[in-house]
C-alpha cells in the first residue's frame, strides 16, 4: 500500500529574478528525535560563516548509536498488510527525504511531495538554496504524525537462542477519552503469545509485555502487534524483526587426519554427551595434500572476517586477489593533499 505524502512549499525570497532563476534547492527531511541526540549545524551555512571562533578542540561521540525506539539505518522494506486490510506500520528510517539538486520555477517556487514512513513523531524539513557564487540561504519547518494511540514496539533488535525475554509494545492515548484496547501479537515462527485486554486513560502511557523464550535455529523472529478499540473505530498494526543468534556459537573441538588405504576408511566415532542435541554434525573432506585442506579453511576464515577498517581490510585480502587489487583502487580515497 502506498505511504501517505506531505506537500512542502518552497518560495525563494529575493528580488532578482535571474538570482531566483538560477537557483539550486537541497531539501531534507530528518526525525527530529534524532537531531535532539545530535543536532546537524551544516545546514545552518550564515552561522557557520560569522560563528565566534573558540578553542580548536576536535571531540568524537557515539551519541548517534544510541539504539532505542528510534532504529537508525535501516533499509527501506515494502509496506506490509494483513489485519483485515490495514496497513501495516513497519518502515521507522529516520531520513525521510534527501534531494541535493531541485530546480526551481523562474519565480524561485518549488513544491514537493515528501513520503512519510511510518514513524509516529515529528520531522523537520530543511531547504538550503544557492545561487551563483555568492547568493545563498535556508528555511526549515516541522511537521507531526500522529494517531489516536501512538504505538511503538517496545523488542529488543537482538536476542540468542533460549533467551528468556520480555517483548512487546509501548503505548500512549493521545485522545481526550478513555479507550479500551484488544491486543493481539502475531509472530514468525509461532511463539503462541495470547491477546491482552488493556483498558488506557486519557493522555496515559503504558507498555505491554510477554514473556517468551527464544526459539534455537532461527535466524529472525517477526512480530506484528495488532491493536483495535473494543467499542471504536481505531486500528493499528506495528511489525517488528529482531535477529537471533547462536547462544553458544559452533566450533571445532576435534580434527583427525588420515591417510587412505586402498581407498578405505574405519573410524569409530561417538556422540559428545555435553553438546548441545542437534546443533552440531561431522564434517568429511577428501583433500589431495595437506596444503590443499589448510588453504581452503583459510579462505573460509577469512570470508567471515568482521571487521572492516583500511587495515582489517587488507589483512582479509590477503586471501584474496581481487579484493587486494579493489582496495587498492579505492586507496587514493585514504589519502590526503600531502599524501
Amino acid at each position: 500500500m502506498e505511504q501517505d505524502k506531505s506537500k512542502s512549499k518552497i518560495q525563494i525570497d529575493h528580488p532578482s529574478i535571474q538570482v531566483k532563476k538560477n537557483s539550486k534547492i537541497t531539501l531534507a527531511a530528518v526525525d527530529q528525535g534524532l537531531l535532539e541526540l545530535k543536532s546537524n549545524n551544516t545546514w545552518d551555512l550564515l552561522k557557520a560563516m560569522m560563528n565566534q571562533r573558540g578553542n580548536s578542540v576536535q571531540t568524537s561521540t557515539a551519541q548517534l548509536h544510541v539504539v532505542g525506539r528510534r532504529h537508525f539505518g535501516l533499509k527501506s522494506l515494502p509496506p506490509g498488510g494483513g489485519g483485515g486490510g490495514a496497513t501495516t506500520r513497519e518502515l521507522f528510517d529516520t531520513l525521510l527525504f534527501w534531494k541535493p539538486d531541485l530546480k526551481p520555477d523562474e519565480n524561485g517556487f518549488l513544491e514537493v511531495e515528501i513520503p512519510l514512513n511510518d514513524s509516529l513523531t515529528s520531522f523537520k524539513i530543511v531547504a538550503i538554496v544557492h545561487s551563483g557564487k555568492d547568493k545563498f540561504g535556508s528555511g526549515s519547518t516541522q511537521i507531526r504524525t500522529t494517531k489516536d494511540v501512538l504505538i511503538y514496539p517496545s523488542i529488543a533488535p537482538f536476542a540468542r537462542e533460549k533467551d528468556e525475554i520480555l517483548s512487546g509494545i509501548s503505548l500512549k492515548n493521545t485522545t481526550e477519552r478513555n479507550l479500551e484496547l484488544e491486543i493481539s501479537p502475531r509472530t514468525s515462527p509461532d511463539l503462541k503469545l495470547e491477546t491482552k485486554n488493556i483498558q488506557l486513560k486519557a493522555g496515559e502511557s503504558t507498555n505491554v509485555y510477554w514473556n517468551l523464550s527464544i526459539p534455537i535455529q532461527k535466524e529472525e523472529i517477526v512480530y506484528e502487534f495488532q491493536t483495535k478499540e473494543t467499542n471504536g473505530t481505531f486500528t493499528d498494526s506495528v511489525r517488528f524483526r529482531q535477529k537471533v543468534g547462536e547462544s553458544i556459537p559452533v566450533r571445532v573441538l576435534q580434527s583427525t587426519f588420515r591417510r587412505l588405504e586402498d581407498g578405505k576408511l574405519s573410524l569409530p566415532i561417538q556422540e559428545n554427551q555435553e553438546a548441545i542435541a542437534g546443533n552440531g554434525q561431522i564434517e568429511v573432506s577428501l583433500k589431495s595434500s595437506l596444503t590443499g585442506g589448510a588453504i581452503l579453511s583459510s579462505k573460509e576464515y577469512m570470508n567471515r572476517y568482521p571487521y572492516s577498517c583500511l587495515e582489517q581490510k587488507l589483512s582479509k585480502a590477503i586471501s584474496s586477489e581481487k579484493d587486494w587489487d579493489q582496495i587498492m583502487n579505492q586507496l587514493n580515497t585514504y589519502l590526503d593533499g600531502d599524501g
